[in-house]
């Protein structure tokens, strides 16, 4: 049923959704939605709108309605359509909370979570250079007391061979000079 424009403006879900609800609370008798029907037809013999609509209206005249009547129940479909934005908004805010609200607190657990990994990564990483440096200021205690140990090693072996050397000079020397 097409009575309420082109088709192309519409989503076809929704206008056949409407046009139910509509049909499913049409008033006994002549009224908005048979005259809304009736320039739907007219549109195809009449191109002036003024013409269709008083086409429309005397046809219905001679059915009992009045123009009162046909403003009183276009308004009441009117009402039909905003209790059906009603509900569907209601059913639409019912999956957010069902379908999206789950998601939605899933998604800030996984950023919570998130936020925790990363002052925990950034804690490491804070542990990870006191020990670094740690290490280097070891690292530069070890190599000097390496180094002072082979220092001190060599100068006992240096003076171990010259005592050594002179020992054995006065031994030579013993040898030579004493009988």
């Amino acid at each position: 049923m097409d009575i309420f424009g082109e088709s192309s403006q519409l989503d076809q879900r929704s206008a056949s959704m409407l046009v139910k609800a509509i049909e499913d609370h049409n008033l006994d008798g002549f009224d908005y939605l048979e005259f809304k029907q009736s320039l739907t037809g007219l549109s195809a013999i009449h191109s002036d709108e003024a013409t269709r609509f008083q086409s429309a209206y005397v046809t219905a005249s001679t059915l009992g309605l009045t123009k009162s009547k046909l403003l009183d129940t276009a308004g009441y479909y009117k009402k039909v359509i905003e209790k059906e934005k009603l509900n569907f908004d209601k059913a639409a805010q019912n999956q957010i909370q069902k379908g999206i609200g789950d998601k939605r607190q899933k998604l800030e657990k996984y950023q919570s979570v998130i936020k925790q990994r990363e002052a925990q990564i950034k804690k490491l990483q804070e542990e990870i250079a006191s020990y670094q440096t740690e290490v280097e200021k070891l690292t530069g205690e070890l190599n000097g007391a390496e180094t002072k140990i082979a220092n001190a090693q060599t100068s006992f072996h240096n003076a171990c061979q010259l005592v050594v050397h002179h020992i054995n000079e006065d031994i030579n020397k013993i040898n030579l000079y004493i009988s």
